[in-house]
């Protein structure tokens, strides 16, 4: 019981069978953590690896719905929404500068 009050707070907003969703959650942010570190650093590649990454934890987050309050799993939802959006939107922005750049050449 006293671990259960020390502790309880990583998995209290956590449908009983999600209980492990705070792990989910560390791993997602050490993997996005790592990737935007290590993996071909400034690279298109790099925002592709990141993208995938955070589209395939949206839709894991969205399929498993770990949340007990809907309001907490709608925010969580739009801020991972949000993130896919601003890497593809640097995606779209690397890849329209090389055009441009090929094109004036």
């Amino acid at each position: 019981d006293d671990a259960l009050r020390r502790i309880g707070f990583l998995f209290r907003g956590y449908r009983v069978g999600a209980w492990y969703w705070e792990i989910v959650e560390m791993v997602r942010k050490m993997v996005f953590s790592v990737v935007m570190t290590f993996i071909f650093p400034g690279s298109r590649s790099q925002l592709l690896v990141a993208f995938f990454i955070c589209a395939l934890f949206l839709m894991v987050t969205v399929r498993v719905r770990p949340f007990k309050d809907i309001r907490v799993e709608r925010l969580h939802t739009l801020s991972s929404v949000a993130l896919c959006n601003s890497l593809f939107y640097a995606i779209s922005l690397d890849v329209l500068s090389e055009n441009k750049t090929d094109s004036e050449i």
